[in-house]
């Protein structure tokens, strides 16, 4: 607990420091992204179809002394946030009756005085800057890491544990249903579950599950959530003999994949990686598939706190974590990686799972290859 309080009180300290360059009184944080990385791990969720939290954390003045943590909820949720997600007396509960939410807004508006308020939505009448707020949380504090890694062992874990346990004339939606047993038995989140089987692998880049069966081949994808962060994963499986065209299209994504992780590091910039990532592609006699889908880029408290793209102006931070997921008809690579001061570290490695070794200019990197059944 000490250790959790330390972080948060460095984030407030950064975000304090944010809020006097913008002389801004008051920040509302209100997603759930934004209350799990200021609370260090907090889970302000109910719905799971929507980003908005239960509770709005509330943080004021220029410096611990002269400003407060506050947290804003109804009291429905008042005891349990404080009892099961928050560190005990950090927080002063501000707790106004469900069926009465103008209170809310008064509450933040006597926070705020006669200084700006800001938000990362526009909720409470704050200028929403979500952009700046977000950028708060890139470079990922040693705790987090640590948390990163166990998130990332799980997720990878679950994938390896659903594509040895299914079976053919299973439909995607059983499939998926697997991998959400997998991961809420974890105490994984399911953010995201997509599965393809055979054809539909090259039909769509984005396959929700369907009552399409497994005959030979299958794509999972999956993002877990735990404390706040997501871990990306993709997998894929083959029951018999591997065809020849689809080794061939996963080591040309491999290598894709492979440059896009060794040129992550501190300092580059993400036009560049992307850029030698294309051509790449080209080498490999794949010059478009770039094209047809987007292909990762950073991510934490978001599954993509923002895309790679050959004109972006985004620059890679020591500690940010980045998951890259280039995809070629019928096949795809991705992990969810952290930027150290070697090459980057493969936070969802499983060493239980078949690899492609890939040379890089900047040494040899291991890809996931496609498990046979």
């Amino acid at each position: 607990m000490e250790a959790r309080l330390a972080e948060i009180k460095q984030k407030e300290r950064m975000l304090r420091k944010w809020m006097d360059a913008r002389r801004i009184q008051a920040v509302a944080l209100s997603l759930q992204s934004s209350f799990a990385w200021a609370t260090a791990g907090g889970d302000s969720k109910i719905g799971m179809a929507t980003e908005m939290g239960c509770a709005t954390l509330i943080i004021t003045g220029s410096s611990e002394k002269s400003g407060g943590s506050y947290l804003l909820v109804n009291n429905i949720e008042a005891q349990r946030l404080q009892a099961e997600q928050l560190p005990p007396g950090h927080y002063i509960p501000l707790i106004y009756p469900w069926y009465q939410p103008d209170q809310a807004e008064q509450r933040i508006k006597e926070l705020a005085g006669s200084g700006s308020l800001a938000g990362d939505t526009p909720l409470y009448q704050a200028q929403a800057v979500l952009p700046e707020l977000a950028r708060l949380r890139y470079a990922l504090h040693p705790s987090e890491q640590e948390r990163y890694r166990i998130i990332g062992a799980d997720a990878a874990q679950v994938a390896r544990c659903t594509l040895q346990e299914i079976q053919t004339g299973q439909s995607e939606y059983e499939m998926a249903a697997i991998a959400a047993h997998h991961l809420l038995d974890t105490e994984l989140q399911p953010a995201l579950i997509l599965v393809a089987a055979d054809e539909r692998i090259a039909q769509y880049r984005h396959p929700l599950p369907t009552e399409n069966r497994l005959k030979r081949a299958v794509l999972l994808v999956i993002c877990a959530r735990r404390w706040g962060l997501i871990a990306s994963v993709s997998r894929l499986a083959h029951f018999g003999t591997l065809p020849d065209d689809m080794a061939r299209r996963h080591r040309a994504v491999c290598r894709v994949d492979a440059e896009l992780i060794s040129r992550t590091r501190a300092g580059a910039e993400v036009k560049e990686i992307f850029q030698a990532a294309q051509q790449v592609y080209g080498q490999t006699g794949f010059p478009d598939e770039w094209k047809l889908h987007h292909q990762g880029g950073a991510t934490g408290y978001t599954s993509r706190d923002y895309k790679g793209s050959p004109d972006s102006s985004e620059v890679v931070l020591m500690g940010q974590a980045f998951a890259w997921n280039p995809s070629i008809a019928g096949t795809k690579s991705e992990d969810t990686v952290l930027v150290t001061n070697a090459m980057p570290e493969i936070l969802t490695a499983d060493p239980d799972w078949p690899m492609i070794t890939v040379e890089t200019v900047r040494g040899s990197i291991n890809r996931p290859d496609i498990l046979i059944r």
